[in-house]
């Protein structure tokens, strides 16, 4: 096997002379993370929403970690709405995830942005 030492191109780009300018995206950018708790009741249905936080416009969202502690069987999509005071309608309802389930590994379920563009 041969020793490999292999950069990333925000890496090789940082080091090049001149140096080239990353996507803000992908380098430099802030970290800020959200975290939201619903309780949700046997009276539930299909139609029901729950709302976490609040995403701005140009965020880069990782992950959308879903998990419960008794519930045996559910599924829901996991997406993105307009705010309230914007209408609340839905922008688009499985935008991260169609029919994502939590007890499909027993305490919690996720699903990722890069996962749900790509099946797009």
């Amino acid at each position: 096997m041969a020793l490999e030492a292999v950069k990333s191109s925000t890496i090789t780009n940082a080091d090049a002379t001149p140096r080239v300018p990353n996507n803000p995206a992908l380098s430099g950018g802030e970290l800020r993370s959200s975290r939201g708790y619903c309780s949700v009741t046997n009276a539930a249905d299909i139609a029901s929403t729950y709302r976490f936080a609040r995403v701005r416009s140009n965020a880069v969202v990782d992950t959308v970690a879903i998990s419960n502690t008794a519930i045996t069987t559910c599924a829901g999509d996991v997406g993105l709405y307009k705010t309230a005071a914007d209408g609340g309608a839905v922008v688009d309802a499985d935008f991260f995830g169609s029919a994502v389930s939590p007890t499909r590994t027993k305490s919690s379920g996720a699903c990722t942005a890069s996962a749900a563009r790509a099946a797009r």
